[in-house]
């Protein structure tokens, strides 16, 4: 049976203490038709030494200055030969049978683009299991939808991407340039596929990511909406005013470190209120979000409700995940509304549900950009 043959590519840069691991996570695989690509951009430390113990396993290798990940694998298309290319960060590593994941998928619907499961690991040693068998794809205009380690794409597109789009924004792009590959082939209607498998695709490493990141990388998911859509398209003021709201979701995280911690917490209690009790409605990253912001003023919510309550196995920082269906039994508590483009529909189940007279209703995306407008005045 012929078999798609999958590219990995590891750009690094001054990675010396987890490059090995995540080499070792490609030689691991029992899929045979892969190739290794090993792109670093002049690395200063010890990873040279530490890429030199596995020179036997790697397709090729280059070391060089090459102005990031992006640009380094543009300028390296022509020694990439698989099917489909997969891009994995130097300080992360797949789980065993990824690959074969990929091909069983690939066997299944040969779709353009596959993704899968990951692990995220917090700075704190916590793991948490996301799982993408639910993600709402369209989100993919506001941000990337699904981990970009976990995603295999067919090797004609991503040569495409880097020929015909990137290459006019490659300037502007230096955090956002993934977003930017998975919204034109979204947009320009390719197909995308989940890959089911028994474990997650890729463990993800979340230690030494900068907040300072934050805000630029709202700036240039809000710049590849405009490089996407047309303003004049009938869609884009509903698309940008989503947009806008994501982006003061995650500039919360920025001032709450940026700022002075007692301003930033008089600030946030005028929309939260020590007083009361809280369930947060979606347990997924926006809800996660969420909790963050509450223990910041030190509240912890009751629990989480959401229409997948198997999300993150279940619980989330042991605080149990459950159906929305338990908020009949509850009475005088407020529901946070953890999601951006959907509060509509949330707020309308629980209203169907006659919880109007016995919960309070709020949205995470108001609390965010009233804060935000706050800190910023």
């Amino acid at each position: 049976m012929h078999s798609c043959k999958i590219s990995v590519v590891i750009p690094v840069y001054n990675m010396e203490k987890t490059i090995a691991r995540a080499i070792k996570s490609f030689i691991m695989q029992k899929y045979e038709n892969k190739e290794l690509i090993v792109l670093d951009g002049g690395s200063t430390d010890k990873t040279l030494e530490e890429i030199e113990k596995y020179k036997e396993f790697i397709d090729f290798f280059v070391s060089k200055k090459d102005g990031g990940s992006s640009a380094a694998i543009a300028s390296n298309m022509k020694h990439i030969s698989g099917d489909y290319v997969a891009v994995l960060g130097a300080d992360d590593w797949y789980e065993e049978g990824a690959l074969e994941a990929m091909a069983e998928a690939w066997h299944a619907e040969q779709a353009d683009v596959f993704y899968g499961d990951f692990n995220e690991h917090l700075p704190d040693g916590q793991v948490i299991k996301k799982s993408a068998a639910k993600v709402d794809l369209d989100m993919v205009y506001y941000q990337c939808p699904f981990n970009t380690n976990a995603a295999f794409v067919k090797h004609n597109l991503l040569n495409l991407y880097y020929t015909n789009y990137w290459i006019g924004h490659k300037d502007e792009l230096d955090m956002a340039s993934d977003h930017y590959l998975w919204l034109v082939l979204y947009h320009n209607h390719y197909k995308f596929s989940y890959i089911l498998s028994q474990n997650p695709i890729v463990n993800f490493s979340m230690s030494g990511r900068s907040n300072m990141n934050t805000k630029k990388l709202c700036e240039q998911n809000r710049n590849v909406l405009d490089y996407v859509l047309p303003k004049d398209d009938a869609s884009y003021a509903r698309r940008a005013k989503i947009c806008d709201l994501y982006c003061a979701t995650r500039m919360l995280t920025y001032y709450s470190e940026e700022i002075e911690k007692g301003i930033f917490q008089s600030t946030l209690k005028k929309y939260i209120h020590g007083t009361e009790e809280y369930i947060i409605f979606g347990a997924g990253h926006m809800g996660q979000e969420a909790y963050k912001v509450l223990s910041m003023i030190d509240i912890s919510p009751k629990y989480f409700v959401d229409n997948y309550a198997t999300t993150n196995s279940g619980c989330y920082k042991e605080i149990m995940i459950y159906s929305p269906e338990v908020l009949r039994d509850e009475r005088n508590l407020t529901v946070i509304l953890a999601s951006v483009g959907y509060e509509d529909e949330m707020e309308k189940q629980l209203l169907d549900m006659n919880l109007s007279e016995t919960i309070k209703i709020i949205r995470y995306t108001d609390i965010c950009s009233g804060v935000l407008q706050s800190c910023q005045g």
